[in-house]
């Protein structure tokens, strides 16, 4: 019987593990360390805008400037989704409290941020989470700030473990727990 439980909780441990291991970023080129806009589509006003290295950035030493005048602006990247798993989106955001200044992020036509005339700040980290609805998904970003740039950087989207995964793990961590109480 004990072994059975030690064999239980072992797969359940590395079915849990496997499961939850498909953190691995989908964006191509999200700190633009090539030093340029490679695997990204720039989209409508694209003056003011560009890579800088080194750049103060927050992840690696490049990060992308934003600051296209009287209209918007921005980059948007293609990436291979699973329908019905939930992504997390995070970056890295720098404003320089400019107005007039606007920033939108959308990740498959949902908004995660719209920030009009945001204040002045140092790189911060927005984070949201959102289910893909298709085998591709578009993440874009756009920006306006008339007297000035805005600062991106560090652009990563993971995967989150299903719920199913980590049921799994704690079922896992039970059965070992349950093992180990039984020998002493």
């Amino acid at each position: 019987m004990k072994r059975i439980v030690i064999l239980i909780a072992t797969i359940g441990l590395a079915l849990g593990i496997a499961g939850g291991a498909q953190a691995t970023n989908i964006v191509f080129n999200g700190s633009f360390e090539t030093g340029n806009f490679s695997n990204w589509t720039q989209t409508g006003n694209t003056g003011f805008s560009g890579v800088q290295c080194p750049g103060g950035a927050p992840d690696g030493s490049c990060s992308a400037f934003f600051g296209p005048v009287g209209s918007v602006g921005g980059i948007s990247q293609l990436l291979s989704t699973v329908a019905g798993t939930s992504y997390l989106i995070q970056f890295s955001f720098s404003a320089d409290g400019s107005i007039p200044s606007s920033f939108l992020a959308t990740f498959g036509g949902t908004t995660l941020f719209s920030l009009n005339n945001p204040p002045a700040s140092g790189f911060h980290t927005l984070t949201a989470t959102v289910t893909a609805t298709g085998s591709s998904t578009l993440l874009g970003f756009n920006f306006r700030d008339d007297p000035g740039f805005l600062l991106l950087d560090a652009v990563s989207v993971t995967s989150v473990p299903e719920p199913a995964s980590l049921a799994l793990l704690a079922i896992a961590l039970c059965g070992m727990g349950l093992a180990r109480r039984r020998k002493t």
